[in-house]
């Protein structure tokens, strides 16, 4: 109720919250008392967890302006090499025509050459000049996707728990919270 009334300067409508969310529920016909949080559900719920996560958005946001760094990655020099070395080849082939003895021999290498090319990623991945966190959040789900090292993720989701449990006094559901890679 303090954050909603931090956010609503309307003490009616908070009113109306609070008897809300103090109302119960019927479970086969059966009245239940409330006794914390917002009915599973309920049609005010969507609604007040938008509200009482804009804090986790809030704190997500300076968590995002902290970490992020570079504008872009450094390209990989490996993937650059084989740009020149094809730029070279085919240079060399539109002065002296696609039948001189070496173009056809160019040609050749130029395809394996693209083929290798093919595999690589144009920039380093793993560029330690270049960080990005990113945080989406719908109604009472969100997800963390962090550019970095595991370890700086690993903090990062300390954070979020400790914020997310301390700060706003919710449950952070240890079944769906996890850590994962993509290479």
């Amino acid at each position: 109720i303090s954050i909603l009334e931090a956010q609503i300067d309307d003490k009616a409508f908070i009113k109306l919250i609070e008897l809300f969310l103090k109302a119960g529920y019927l479970e086969n016909w059966k009245y239940n008392a409330t006794y914390t949080g917002t009915p599973q559900g309920g049609v005010i719920s969507p609604i007040l967890a938008n509200i009482y996560l804009h804090e986790l958005d809030k704190f997500m946001d300076e968590k995002i302006r902290a970490f992020n760094k570079g504008k872009r990655r450094k390209s990989n020099k490996e993937y650059r090499a084989l740009i020149y070395q094809i730029g070279r080849r085919r240079e060399f082939i539109r002065q002296h025509g696609e039948t001189h003895e070496k173009s056809v021999i160019y040609l050749a290498e130029m395809e394996e050459l693209s083929k290798k090319l093919r595999t690589l990623p144009s920039v380093d991945m793993h560029d330690p000049e270049f960080k990005r966190l990113h945080y989406v959040r719908y109604a009472d789900d969100f997800l963390i996707g962090v550019i970095g090292t595991k370890e700086e993720t690993t903090q990062i989701m300390a954070d979020v728990t400790d914020f997310v449990e301390k700060s706003l006094k919710l449950t952070v559901s240890r079944e769906k919270s996890r850590l994962g890679a993509l290479d």
